[in-house]
């Protein structure tokens, strides 16, 4: 999924707004934890000439049709995981001549799979100029602006706010559990030559 920054002009300081992009999205549904050993019986009930016959089980050694034996097998890793944006329009954010990040794209990242997993985070900032599509899922968006860099942390406190000086820069998330999320911030600079109304998309990406 992708992010936009869109400038304005406030007190000759070109204001450039950020805006949510998200990237790598699977959906999952709940799934068997990982490791887990799962015990499976099949059975067959049938007639013959309309009469029911004895049911059959499955066996995995020596045993009666009518008895069985359970099939047993060890759930292996699923690795799934979805990135989602919390901002629907543009965010502020200030050129590098300003000081410091001042505000940040949110993302959401979210383990679908069946385990405690770490991932990896990325982000895409050079798009071509021109229009990037699905920015926030759905919008499609002009790119004419790329920024000087940009840093993701990992949101500390878990307020879902970013706060420079206590939310951690991180390049990934640590041993997040299955069906548990942690919110992402990504906080760009930009060229001190940004004009007014330009607009920029990233991307945030969590992988394996």
């Amino acid at each position: 999924m992708k992010a936009n920054f869109r400038s304005s002009l406030i007190a000759s300081a070109a204001l450039l707004a950020i805006s949510g992009l998200t990237s790598v999205a699977h959906a999952a549904t709940t799934a068997t934890p990982a490791g887990q050993t799962v015990s499976n019986t099949a059975s067959l009930d049938y007639k013959v000439g309309g009469t029911d016959q004895p049911q059959l089980k499955s066996c995995t050694t020596a045993c009666t049709d009518t008895t069985g034996t359970p099939t047993t097998f060890t759930v292996d890793l699923k690795v799934n995981v979805t990135v989602t944006t919390s901002d629907t329009t543009y965010v502020s954010a200030l050129p590098v001549a300003a000081t410091g990040q001042s505000t940040a794209a949110k993302f959401t990242v979210t383990n679908t799979g069946n385990g405690t997993q770490d991932f990896a985070l990325t982000t895409k900032i050079d798009y071509a100029t021109g229009t990037v599509n699905n920015v926030w899922g759905t919008t499609n968006v002009a790119d004419n602006l790329d920024p000087t860099a940009c840093t993701t942390y990992v949101d500390t406190n878990n307020n879902g706010t970013y706060e420079a000086g206590t939310d951690v820069a991180a390049t990934y998330i640590d041993e997040l559990a299955a069906g548990a999320s942690k919110v992402v911030f990504v906080a760009c600079t930009f060229p001190t030559t940004s004009l007014f109304d330009q607009q920029a998309v990233i991307a945030l990406k969590a992988l394996p």
